[in-house]
């Protein structure tokens, strides 16, 4: 009977990593995110999931770190900023230790300046129909913060937008 059992664990192990290493063939994953993909399979085994979580971890098909450090080039590189970089990565599940040396790399106040004004050019050019300077500037403000801008890198970006927009009413930018 025990042997029966041990054979069948194995098999479920090897299942599932099989099912792992299809998945990871596909995308990259998390540690956490792997475990919930097995958590949601019918023959769910709490067990075999966590040992071949561990076995991807050891052989290096699962690495949190590199992860992080990867999405966080990926999302900086679509515009996102510092607030917004570390929601989603906390969203995949990453530890604090790897979200904020992949933070370290990428959200230095240069980069995140440059990539708030590369991402308010953008809006800019699709804001140009609104006649009001008032609604604009909302509109920009709204945009960054919402990108996860932290407020006074948007500040700063604004100021370099609305002066390079060269509006009517760019003095008005001081009061807000």
């Amino acid at each position: 009977m025990r042997a029966i059992l041990v054979i069948m664990e194995k098999d479920i192990k090897n299942t599932y990593m099989t099912k792992a290493l299809t998945w990871l063939s596909k995308r990259a994953y998390t540690e956490r995110e792997l475990a919930e993909k097995f958590r949601k399979l019918p023959e769910y085994s709490p067990e075999a999931a966590e040992m071949v979580v561990a076995d991807c971890v050891r052989l290096g098909f699962l690495n949190d770190a590199m992860y992080a450090a990867d999405y966080a080039n990926i999302l900086a590189a679509r515009g996102c900023g510092f607030y917004r970089l570390k929601m989603n990565m906390k969203n995949k599940g990453l530890d604090g230790g790897h979200i904020e040396a992949a933070l370290a790399e990428v959200s230095t106040p240069e980069a995140e300046l440059e990539r708030a004004v590369n991402a308010g050019q953008y809006k800019l050019r699709l804001l140009k129909k609104d006649e009001t300077f008032q609604k604009k500037r909302e509109k920009l403000y709204r945009f960054l913060m919402t990108r996860g801008f932290k407020s006074d890198i948007v500040r700063i970006a604004m100021a370099k937008l609305l002066q390079a927009d060269s509006s009517d009413d760019a003095d008005d930018f001081n009061e807000f």
